[in-house]
C-alpha cells in the first residue's frame, strides 16, 4: 500500500459548544480553517482535542452540561427527548503504512459522550470492513491494532497565545515524538542533510 500522508480524511462534530453539527470532509496535511470570529473555528480544535486526549483543553473531564450545544438543549427540550443528549465527535483516518495488515485503507473511529457519562463511548466501522473482506482479520485483533493506531497519535491544542514557553514546550514534545517514531530513521535522515550540507559547502568553497 502506498504510504498516505494524510492522516484524518474527514471530521465531523456533532452537538459540541457552538457547533451543532458540522462535518470537514478532504482534509490535507495542512489545514488552514479561516472565518470571522464566534463560528466555531477554535471550537473544531477543541473537539479533535477531545476526541484524541478525552479530556478538555486543560486536562480536565468534560462537565458535559458546559459543552453540550446549547441550541441542540433547546430543541430537545421542546421535544421532550431526554435521551438525545449526546455529544459525538467521529474521524475518518487513512491507514497509516505500520498498521495496513490489520486495519482497512480508510475507516471511521466515532466517540461519544453522554449526559450521565466520563468517558466517552467508542464505535468504528471495521466489522463492516470484515464482513465485506476488505479486511484480512478477525474483529479482537483488528480492534486491538485501533487501540494502538489511535495511541501512537499526539495531539496537542494549542491556544491563540504568543508565549514563548508554549512553543518550547509544544516543539519539545515534538522532538520527542520524531525520535521516538523514527526507530532511527529520523536520525539518518539528519546525517543525510548533513552530509548533502557539507558537499553543497565544498563546492562553493571550489568555485570561490
Amino acid at each position: 500500500m502506498r504510504k498516505n500522508p494524510n492522516l484524518i480524511n474527514s471530521v465531523e462534530v456533532k452537538y459540541f459548544r457552538s457547533i451543532n453539527s458540522q462535518r470537514i470532509r478532504e482534509c490535507k496535511p495542512v489545514n488552514i480553517i479561516t472565518g470571522s470570529n464566534d463560528i466555531g473555528k477554535s471550537n473544531l480544535l477543541r473537539a479533535l482535542n477531545l476526541f484524541f486526549n478525552e479530556k478538555d483543553e486543560h486536562g480536565n473531564d468534560i462537565v458535559f452540561r458546559d459543552e453540550f450545544s446549547h441550541s441542540r438543549l433547546d430543541a430537545v427540550r421542546r421535544e421532550s427527548v431526554k435521551g438525545r443528549q449526546f455529544i459525538q465527535i467521529e474521524v475518518e483516518f487513512n491507514c497509516q503504512e505500520s498498521f495496513q495488515k490489520t486495519l482497512p485503507p480508510r475507516f471511521k473511529v466515532r466517540k461519544t459522550w453522554y449526559r450521565d457519562s466520563k468517558t466517552p463511548n467508542l464505535g468504528h466501522d471495521l466489522e463492516r470492513h470484515i464482513a465485506q473482506g476488505s479486511l484480512q482479520t478477525t474483529k479482537n485483533k483488528a480492534e486491538g491494532s485501533l487501540q494502538r493506531f489511535l495511541n501512537s497519535i499526539v495531539f496537542t491544542y494549542l491556544p491563540a497565545i504568543k508565549d514563548r514557553n508554549i512553543f518550547r514546550a509544544v516543539l519539545s514534545e515534538l522532538q520527542s515524538v520524531l525520535f521516538e517514531s523514527s526507530s532511527g530513521g529520523f536520525a539518518q535522515d539528519v546525517d543525510r542533510f548533513s552530509g548533502e550540507l557539507e558537499n553543497q559547502a565544498q563546492e562553493l568553497r571550489q568555485a570561490f
